[in-house]
């Protein structure tokens, strides 16, 4: 990113919130007649694409004419070297480096710089100042983290001994005890993570657990949040759930009101497109988000594909503004296994396993075939063997001894059933479809699999 492109993308950071949508819309415009000849000129994957699209760089000036360039999905992005989808100026081994979880069965590598990252975060902390974020707030924020990732992320950064955004990481199976215990003593004013485990977590607090954790504020994504996890989330801890909608490409995308309404697409950072056989939809209606970053030079995504259906909001609803809101974000779900003792396990166990490994998997899929009987498949290169005993090894390290896991290889995870893939498969899920569909349901998760024997 070029000293013209930063100075662009903190004015975005800067710029007032309730603009015109003309005066957005051209800054949009600007931000895309540098960055799209920029992706033309050093990064091969793009040069190669524009070029067998018959696209002209230089003809891409407005929002309209971003529909010329044809549209990239992960597997796109997944398969290719570092140095075909990165700047050809940039030292690749010197960007920062992100790799997603998973969550729809193709991790993906994602590079940028940091003053990129800087940047993106900042438009995501703007956004939550707006519902009472400030920076000396302090924050507890519970995931599922590594060992690995506690003691490298536990460290008291500088801001931090600033006391600017101070945080505490918690593992979310640290015992419930404890778990206050660290809470308490940190006493923060947020408090962050997924949904599905904040619900989980406050449907076991007591009335003694709420007068010792006292919150001002609560910021969730990643899942969709439902009307009843929200009611849930804000009762079990007393404060307002301001939800993000986010991706690891992309970091920070819509922001959803604690007051209600539709998702406020931050366009000062992305360009989005909502489309249904790829035509954009009217308002009201549903399809598939494409996004366009528009302060991402090291690593661009241009029409990317996210994965996600969403739902335009109704232009003349109540919360309508300069920007585009989102009425509803679905196939965000994370899902919990929960096994015959009643313990559970969060699927990140199976997808931390799995990169662990060090096998260059594709894509995966974890299906709980019955409480303590789980089903890997996973999507190799064509080039590479199917000897999958490593990951089987590393699963067996971090599941309890009494599970029984089958891993086997997939030529393809993807159902013509579904527009998006469903990595984690509960078998809570599996029942009911097979209670609506009957047999169909095998048919919609069966695919031709290799014999890892052979």
């Amino acid at each position: 990113m070029g000293p013209r492109a930063l100075l662009r993308g903190w004015a975005g950071v800067l710029r007032a919130p309730r603009m015109s949508r003309e005066d957005l819309v051209s800054y949009q415009e600007r931000c895309l007649r540098q960055l799209i000849p920029h992706a033309y000129a050093r990064v091969p994957y793009y040069r190669r694409l524009f070029d067998d699209a018959g696209v002209d760089p230089a003809r891409i000036r407005t929002i309209e004419d971003l529909a010329r360039i044809p549209i990239s999905s992960r597997e796109d992005i997944q398969r290719l070297r570092p140095d075909e989808i990165c700047d050809a100026g940039a030292r690749i081994d010197s960007l920062l480096v992100v790799r997603t979880s998973g969550s729809t069965g193709a991790p993906l590598t994602v590079r940028r710089t940091a003053v990129e990252e800087r940047l993106l975060l900042t438009f995501r902390f703007r956004a939550a100042t707006e519902f009472g974020l400030r920076p000396t707030m302090r924050r507890v924020q519970i995931d599922y983290f590594s060992a690995e990732t506690l003691k490298r992320e536990g460290r008291r950064r500088f801001h931090e001994r600033l006391g600017l955004h101070p945080r505490l990481l918690i593992d979310w199976q640290t015992p419930k005890r404890e778990m206050i215990d660290q809470i308490e003593r940190f006493r923060p004013h947020v408090l962050s993570g997924p949904p599905s485990i904040l619900s989980w977590i406050g449907g076991e607090l007591t009335e003694e657990d709420r007068r010792r954790i006292r919150v001002e504020l609560i910021t969730t994504g990643g899942e969709t949040v439902t009307p009843a996890t929200r009611r849930v989330i804000e009762t079990a801890y007393g404060a307002p759930l301001v939800e993000r909608y986010g991706s690891h490409e992309f970091v920070y995308i819509a922001v959803r009101s604690p007051r209600g309404g539709g998702y406020r697409v931050c366009e000062d950072a992305v360009v989005v497109e909502v489309l249904r056989d790829g035509q954009p939809v009217r308002a009201g209606e549903s399809g598939e988000i494409v996004l366009t970053a528009l302060h991402l030079y090291a690593m661009p995504f241009i029409r990317y594909r996210l994965g996600d259906e969403v739902r335009l909001a109704d232009a003349a609803g109540p919360h309508s503004t300069c920007y585009t809101m989102l009425g509803s974000i679905e196939g965000r779900t994370m899902e919990r296994f929960f096994l015959a003792d009643g313990s559970v396990i969060h699927p990140y166990t199976f997808s931390s396993a799995i990169e662990r490994s060090g096998v260059a998997v594709r894509q995966f899929q974890v299906i709980q075939e019955q409480r303590d009987a789980f089903r890997v498949r996973v999507v190799l290169p064509h080039d590479q063997g199917t000897d999958l005993r490593r990951i089987a090894a590393c699963l067996r390290d971090v599941l309890p001894a009494t599970i029984s896991v089958h891993v086997d290889t997939a030529e393809s995870l993807w159902s013509p059933r579904s527009r998006k893939l469903r990595t984690y498969i509960p078998c809570e899920f599996l029942r009911a479809r097979t209670a609506a569909e009957g047999e169909r349901i095998a048919l919609s998760l069966d695919v031709t699999r290799d014999d890892p024997s052979r």
